[in-house]
């Protein structure tokens, strides 16, 4: 697997102002204060795309962020694409999303479930893969992979979803491969295989890939750090714990996705070339 090139250390402090100790103890029995009728419906996780040449701030000439940058589609923050971010991925999830051809007034219209009869039924139609005309509309189900987990970008830990659909699925199948064969051996020699998906953190980066006159950028993992053993995280740490809640919140129902500034152009499509544009001689990040 590919050396992380820049690791994100962990802080008990982390996403949080700098206190003396002797306060610790007060903000613990205050946690949660101010937030007692509050529940999912109060907040969202927010979506992290990689701002693509076809991306609404490319079409708009905002200089400001940089292409192949990740962007926060929720706070419309920007971060480094060749330094990239710490990531812990909890949760994944294989759909159809629904979009409207933008000319036509369109935009994202929802996730469909694969066995869905309209999908299905476009899926059968179809002459591309990963993307299928809905007869009669201007729309088009867009395979999808979304995958949930813990964003650490400096001192900020946060909730966050990647969706991962065009030219990036085959980043994503290699990724969720190299951690299929990931396993621990105990001391007493017992290999324990099938490892939670939140079990290592990663480092998520983005690559420019160009096939004839066309550039976009894919999503590049590896470790973050020297291999698997120096990024697993401890059990029962606080990074596992909270990876581990967002599984549970997600997988119950009650983490909600902010699709508000889903970009469309921000998926990698290089404007026909599905999965099989994807599928490159490059070697895999695993």
């Amino acid at each position: 697997m590919a050396k992380a090139t820049t690791a994100v250390a962990e802080k008990p402090t982390a996403g949080t102002a700098v206190v003396d100790a002797g306060e610790y103890a007060g903000y613990e029995a205050d946690s949660g204060l101010g937030t007692e009728n509050q529940s999912s419906s109060d907040w969202t996780i927010p979506l992290l795309q990689i701002n693509q040449p076809t991306s609404k701030e490319a079409k708009r000439e905002d200089d400001s962020i940089k292409i192949g940058t990740i962007l926060n589609r929720t706070t419309g923050e920007s971060y480094s694409g060749k330094e990239g971010i710490a990531f812990i991925p909890c949760f994944t999830k294989h759909t159809a999303n629904r979009w409207t051809d933008i000319n036509k007034g369109g935009g994202y219209k929802g996730e469909f479930d694969l066995n869905d009869p309209e999908v299905v039924r476009a899926k059968n139609a179809a002459q591309k893969f990963g993307k299928w005309h809905v007869e009669g509309t201007d729309d088009d189900f867009v395979e999808t992979f979304t995958v949930y987990g813990v964003a650490l970008v400096g001192e900020d830990i946060f909730a966050a979803a990647i969706p991962m659909a065009s030219t990036n699925i085959k980043p994503y199948q290699n990724w969720m491969s190299g951690h299929k064969m990931l396993s621990i051996v105990t001391p007493n020699g017992k290999r324990i295989t099938n490892l939670p998906l939140f079990a290592h953190r990663y480092r998520l980066t983005t690559a420019r890939q160009e096939r004839g006159e066309q550039t976009w950028y894919i999503w590049q993992v590896s470790y973050d750090g020297e291999d698997a053993k120096s990024c697993r995280l401890a059990y029962g740490s606080d990074l596992y714990d909270t990876a581990k809640g967002l599984h549970e919140a997600i997988k119950a129902g009650t983490a909600k996705l902010d699709t508000s500034g889903y970009d469309r152009g921000d998926m990698g499509d290089t404007g026909g070339q599905q999965r099989a544009a994807s599928t490159t001689d490059e070697e895999p990040p695993f």
